[in-house]
């Protein structure tokens, strides 16, 4: 686990994780504390088919077929990874068929997701 300063000025970060399952916490402070906390995130990534996510979001290449590989982004339901040892998968936990967005870094800065509002 990577302990970052909780007192960070800015709202990124960059870290090098290695391969594996990473799990990040992000901890706030409301500046309005009168009222209740809002929800920070949300984001659904539906139920269909293999997609990618819009160029607007991202600067990795959408790869709906076939292996990951780097640079490269999909949702999917359940990835399938048959040319790289170093990747984890596992089976997916939502019961109603939820996809989750898979990427492939290549570890030159890139933007892996973005939300636009």
């Amino acid at each position: 686990m990577v302990a970052l300063n909780k007192n960070l000025t800015s709202n990124s970060f960059n870290r090098l994780l290695s391969p594996g399952v990473h799990t990040l916490t992000v901890y706030y402070r409301p500046t309005d504390t009168s009222t209740t906390p809002n929800v920070l995130f949300t984001e659904d990534f539906g139920k269909n088919a293999n997609d990618c996510l819009p160029a607007a979001n991202t600067s990795l290449v959408c790869n709906t077929i076939g292996s990951l590989s780097d640079g490269n982004q999909v949702l999917t339901k359940q990835l399938q990874i048959t040319s790289n040892p170093n990747w984890i998968t596992t089976a997916p936990a939502d019961p109603s068929g939820g996809r989750y967005l898979a990427v492939s870094g290549n570890g030159n800065n890139e933007v892996v997701y973005q939300k636009n509002t």
